[in-house]
């Protein structure tokens, strides 16, 4: 499940982020969590360990006060979390911020001033319904192979692992695979902001279709009886994963 932060110094300007948050649509219709427990840079960098690999939503005051400021939490950030979408709050943006863009690629700034409250959900809302498009624009893997496109929706892939000594990779479907010459990463790249598991070097998997873990035997069984080997530390990761988005219970 994908987690929206909010790290701000100020206690006044984050509840009013966090409720905003709270009765924001796009929050409520994509069923993301809202950490509002994580209050500090170090409580979000240990909160984001434990939940790799979800594009998560990161709202940084620049100016937090503390050791670490919200420049540097935010390359913090981009090291466990390269895809996540990074929002700052700040109460001036200099032509500095254009450095920052080409290094951390945020999303978004939400400028501090005496806006109403109706004017601040004005912004958090078309900050969201902006990531809610990025999410959703992509529902479908297009792949060129040999002359033809081929043009896979995300629903009918299982797994994706790769191929032995080859820069080639197999897509598993339900009924049927296909071996595409395209490297794993560059999978992984085009699954950016889906809910696919890109965190494991040499699988993709789609949680929706994980019937269940073996720890014992250390498999992966998928609902169409497909199966994955996997080592200890992997398949915890799975696991960790599959809870997090809610498709696996303890």
């Amino acid at each position: 499940m994908k987690r929206v932060y909010v790290i701000e110094n100020e206690k006044i300007q984050r509840d009013s982020l966090l409720f905003l948050l709270n009765e924001n649509k796009t929050v409520s219709s994509m069923k993301f969590c809202i950490a509002d427990k994580i209050e500090t840079p170090g409580a979000l960098l240990e909160d984001i360990k434990k939940h790799r690999g979800s594009n998560h939503i990161y709202f940084l005051d620049i100016n937090l006060g503390t050791g670490l400021d919200g420049i540097e939490l935010a390359l913090r950030v981009r090291e466990i979390d390269p895809t996540g979408f990074i929002i700052f709050v700040t109460a001036v943006k200099s032509r500095f911020f254009e450095t920052v863009n080409l290094v951390i690629e945020p999303l978004a700034y939400l400028i501090k001033s005496n806006f109403t409250l109706a004017e601040l959900q004005a912004k958090v809302d078309g900050i969201m319904e902006l990531i809610r498009n990025r999410y959703e624009k992509v529902e479908a893997l297009v792949l060129e192979i040999g002359r033809s496109i081929h043009k896979i929706k995300h629903e009918n892939i299982y797994f994706i692992e790769t191929l032995p000594q080859s820069k080639k990779t197999i897509i598993h479907l339900e009924n049927e695979v296909m071996v595409v010459s395209i490297p794993i990463k560059g999978l992984k790249e085009r699954l950016l902001y889906t809910e696919f598991l890109l965190d494991l070097q040499a699988y993709i998997i789609n949680p929706k279709k994980v019937e269940n873990l073996d720890f014992r035997k250390g498999m992966v069984l998928f609902k169409n009886k497909d199966m994955i080997h996997a080592g200890k530390r992997t398949m915890t990761k799975i696991k960790r994963e599959l809870i997090a988005q809610g498709n696996l219970t303890v």
